[in-house]
């Protein structure tokens, strides 16, 4: 670690150090006090004592009196017992009235959806919010940063008998069957694979799979149309230590296992080729055979959280999100298959509705290697690349932030996210043709990148009865002192300057006491008129001009779902280019209880920023899409939903396509201007718990 890394770590091992100071010494005062607060006891119970068999003698003589006093005091209290029970009738009443008011304010459901949506797509996701990722526990207590914390100062003792629930298990079982209709656009494999089938057949080698049983002339090869299912077990258990400290993990199981992708087999072993027929009894599954679809057990995330009295400690691979998720996407959905994580050291901090919080982050140690004791350690600080954040949010609850909707106020929560990323050199292989089980430390060589970013992500979101506003603008600003490693003279160099930057903003509005919601989204993700494609670059190329020495290419995060096709599948993310969307939701079933049944509808038109990056090289018109939605969650937390979508290509992807732009002549430039209309139906069925 350089010296930043460290100076973090002084500081928060300092912050530490005196939360825990801070607690032992509240311990102590509170002993203190209570040992004194006995010592009094004991002194005013002696005294007492002394004092009682005075009074009884005096006691003996005011008897008679006082007999009499008390059938007076008794009709008296008799008298006011009845005027009481008539006010105590008449607040019943007036309760009873109120709890009647409440019960119809419930009927109506107005209070269902004073929070609006944090997606405008029937996603049929999990409730997940960027800033509530900032401090998922109990928020702080106002006067906590001064060192006046309310809790218990009990010794913690063994943690496993502690009066709270030891584990908490959360996460979903879904099982997504899926068609894709033509989804390759052009007929050829510029945006999206054709099926195997039609790739032979275009090529005029169908081989044996389209022949006649009587070995005749061969049958037409179109399989436009694939389809196949999908599923994934995800369990979030949370480890509560004590009520400060906890440990939580994400693990996936079967993750993205496609069904069907593993089953038993009849080898042919007197075959030439070694062929297989399916057995007709089970599956083989996949503990009995190799599978490349998807993992069995998968751990993405790690991490632990502790509560002290200046803030939040959070330490481990854990995820990573904020505002809309335009660029940072935790991914926790039901419907969702990527996300971010970090390996990251954060502390955060709340006072009133402010959120203060910095990490440092760990991007890419470098080539490692492990030690005669088992531990992996790092060759090299010099390959390193490091990443430090700071946030600073105002946010309001959520129980605040519903009472002051429903009060009619408005409400306003913002944010900014701020990000710088270094790295000095890169390790990297000499000759990339040789596998990594053929190498050593000889065949890597450092390579000098000087590469520094900074990203600035601010967030806005504005809410007023059923209105919703919410934007996230972000820049990635930067420069690459080396971006080609075959260049070995750093001197010779051509530096690159990262220019590159995106938005969204979603602006909704409830009508019919909330059912029925109208809204439109705008997305834009700047374009590099001499980058290739529109799909997220993988690398700095600009093979348009090569020459170049900006690069302003800005991809949203894969987990950011605007459609069903174009984006989602075929580009694979916003890249280069802005839509805009409108769209219509209307709830016909919600339950206080999570009970909801609702349908929406999107209409996507989409341009890319520069003409330069389609196919067509001349038009900016990428197509029209429709999608429709149908949602379904009982109380007990089943989903089932189904979604339709289809697409219209336009201009963009008519023209010529180059396939040997990699120095391949093997393959001539293909000519398409008959576009296809790609479909989708896609279903899900889940559990969330």
């Amino acid at each position: 670690m350089n010296t930043g890394h460290w100076f973090f770590l002084f500081v928060l091992t300092c912050l530490m150090m005196f939360s825990l100071g801070v607690n032992a010494q509240d311990e102590g005062s509170d002993n203190e006090q209570g040992d004194k607060d006995a010592d009094k006891s004991d002194d005013k119970k002696d005294v007492t004592a002394k004092e009682g068999s005075k009074e009884k003698d005096s006691d003996a003589k005011d008897s008679t009196s006082e007999d009499s006093d008390t059938e007076d005091s008794d009709t008296e209290d008799s008298d006011t017992e009845d005027s009481d029970t008539e006010d105590s009738d008449t607040e019943d009443s007036d309760t009873e009235d109120s709890d009647v008011e409440d019960a119809e304010d419930k009927d109506t459901g107005e209070d269902l959806h004073l929070a609006p949506p944090k997606t405008t797509t029937l996603d049929m996701e999990l409730d997940t919010s960027g800033l509530e990722k900032m401090n998922p526990a109990a928020d702080l207590n106002d006067n906590a940063i001064f060192g006046e914390d309310n809790a218990s100062s009990e010794a913690i003792g063994d943690w496993t008998e502690r009066e709270l629930e030891v584990l908490e298990l959360h996460g979903y079982l879904r099982v997504r069957p899926e068609l894709y209709h033509k989804f390759y656009i052009r007929n050829d494999d510029a945006l999206f694979n054709r099926p195997m089938v039609q790739r032979n057949n275009a090529t005029n080698n169908p081989g044996e799979d389209c022949r006649d049983k009587d070995g005749g002339s061969h049958k037409s090869c179109s399989n436009a149309t694939l389809a196949g299912a999908n599923m994934r077990l995800r369990l979030e258990p949370t480890l509560n230590i004590s009520e400060e400290v906890w440990i939580k993990s994400q693990i996936d199981f079967l993750n993205n296992v496609m069904l069907g992708a593993s089953p038993g087999r009849y080898r042919n072993t007197n075959s030439a080729y070694q062929s297989s027929t399916i057995k007709t009894d089970a599956l083989g599954g996949n503990n009995a055979d190799d599978h490349t679809n998807g993992d069995m057990i998968l751990v993405r995330r790690a991490w632990g959280e502790v509560m002290t009295p200046l803030g939040q400690l959070r330490f481990g691979r854990m995820p990573d999100h904020w505002g809309l998720g335009m660029l940072h996407n935790a991914g926790n959905g039901i419907n969702q298959d990527f996300g971010d994580t970090v390996d990251r050291l954060m502390f955060a901090s709340k006072i009133n509705n402010w959120y203060i919080a910095s990490a440092v982050d760990f991007p890419s140690g470098g080539t490692s290697m492990t030690s005669a004791a088992g531990r992996p350690f790092d060759i090299s600080q010099l390959d390193d690349s490091y990443q430090f954040v700071g946030i600073l949010a105002y946010k309001h609850d959520e129980e605040d932030q519903a009472a002051m909707l429903k009060r009619g106020d408005w409400v306003v929560n913002t944010g900014l996210h701020f990000t710088y990323r270094s790295q000095v050199l890169s390790f990297e292989m000499e000759n990339e043709n040789l596998s990594q089980s053929d190498t050593s430390l000889d065949d890597y060589k450092f390579y000098r990148r000087a590469m520094w970013t900074v990203t600035p992500d601010l967030w806005f979101q504005f809410l007023h009865d059923t209105f919703h506003l919410e934007l996230e603008l972000a820049m990635i600003y930067g420069e690459i002192g080396n971006p080609d490693k075959d260049l070995e003279d750093f001197d010779a160099a051509k530096s690159l300057t990262l220019t590159q930057w995106g938005a969204v903003a979603q602006m909704d509005y409830g009508l019919l006491s909330d059912q029925l919601r109208i809204g439109i989204e705008f997305g834009f993700a700047s374009g590099d008129k001499q980058v290739e494609g529109l799909n997220a670059p993988s690398t700095f190329d600009q093979p348009n001009n090569p020459e170049d020495n900006n690069f302003s290419a800005f991809s949203f995060n894969p987990a950011y779902n605007t459609d069903l096709i174009l984006y989602h599948h075929i580009l694979g993310t916003v890249s280069q280019s802005y839509y805009f969307k409108p769209w219509l939701r209307y709830d016909f079933l919600r339950s206080a209880m999570g009970k909801q049944l609702g349908m929406q509808f999107d209409v996507l038109y989409s341009r890319a920023v520069f003409s330069e990056s389609t196919i067509n090289n001349a038009s900016s018109n990428l197509g029209i899409e429709l999608n429709a939605s149908i949602m379904y969650v009982s109380s007990d937390n089943f989903h089932m939903g189904i979604k339709y979508g289809v697409l219209f290509p336009l201009g963009a992807f008519k023209g010529t396509w180059d396939p040997n732009m990699d120095g391949d002549l093997s393959d001539a430039p293909a000519e398409d201007n008959d576009l296809t209309f790609p479909q989708t139906l896609q279903a899900l069925l889940g559990i969330s718990f």
